[in-house]
């Protein structure tokens, strides 16, 4: 009885420690979440506004956040300017230039990112009076780091 009951205890001490390093790991995983807006003429800012915050969790700026850009109505191969920012419009990440395609692209936030919810947004990289439609994918915080 002694032998089954150790046993037994290791086996659920072992399903314990499992079930509590995936639930670590679920906070801090690459996820696609997808987004389509209308990239304004002249670097005005992008964004989308209804449902388009995430809540980045996280208190490590180097915790990257990613975008792919999939689609430009600029055309295949082409580049736009992506950054994170909060409701007010401050800037918290410095920007990424992605360029159209599968590629997804990382980069740590700023301090200012952390435990707050963050908004996706964008600008041309050419200065003029092109409009155009963008969608791809993108996570507030990835579970990759910096470094």
């Amino acid at each position: 009885m002694t032998k089954k009951l150790k046993t037994l205890s290791f086996v659920l001490a072992g399903a314990v420690t499992l079930c509590l390093c995936m639930g670590v790991n679920a906070f801090a995983t690459d996820d696609n979440y997808s987004f389509a807006f209308m990239i304004k003429p002249y670097h005005a800012n992008s964004r989308v506004e209804s449902s388009g915050a995430r809540y980045r969790e996280t208190t490590d700026p180097k915790n990257m956040w990613k975008v792919g850009l999939r689609k430009s109505g600029e055309g295949a191969g082409t580049i736009t300017n992506f950054w994170l920012e909060v409701y007010d419009e401050t800037n918290v990440s410095g920007d990424i230039s992605a360029k159209q395609g599968t590629k997804n692209y990382y980069k740590a936030a700023y301090e200012t990112a952390s435990q707050k919810n963050v908004y996706l947004t964008a600008e041309n990289n050419g200065y003029d009076s092109i409009r155009y439609n963008v969608s791809g994918v993108w996570d507030e915080e990835t579970g990759k780091y910096q470094g």
